[in-house]
């Protein structure tokens, strides 16, 4: 579970436009680490450098070098597994076909 830090809760940074308010959650799941200033990013990274410990818990994790943009990374990883397995297909998945993952970070 995180939180935000209450000075800066409602609080984000656009690059370009400043600090904005926005509505936010009190608390939510960590659910994935997209980590931007990644050392060990690699256009094939081993399957060790796919996920991080925190406080002993197991987080699926993004290795990005700096100054690549992580969305199109973050949109693959939120879409798409490394098997075909269906039973795992999230519930939203109308078609059933492809490579879709649970939901992992609450939609709220």
């Amino acid at each position: 579970m995180v939180r935000p830090v209450r000075q800066l809760a409602g609080l984000i940074e656009i690059r370009g436009l400043g600090i904005r308010r926005c509505d936010f959650a009190e608390e939510g799941v960590v659910g994935l680490v997209v980590d931007l200033d990644a050392d060990d990013a690699e256009r094939l990274p081993p399957p060790e450098a796919l996920q991080t410990h925190i406080y002993g818990t197991i987080i699926p994790r993004i290795p990005v070098i700096p100054g690549f943009s992580a969305l199109p990374l973050v949109v693959a990883v939120l879409t798409t597994t490394a098997t075909s397995d269906l039973s795992s297909l999230s519930p939203d998945c109308v078609k059933g076909i492809g490579n879709h993952i649970k939901a992992s970070i609450a939609p709220e």
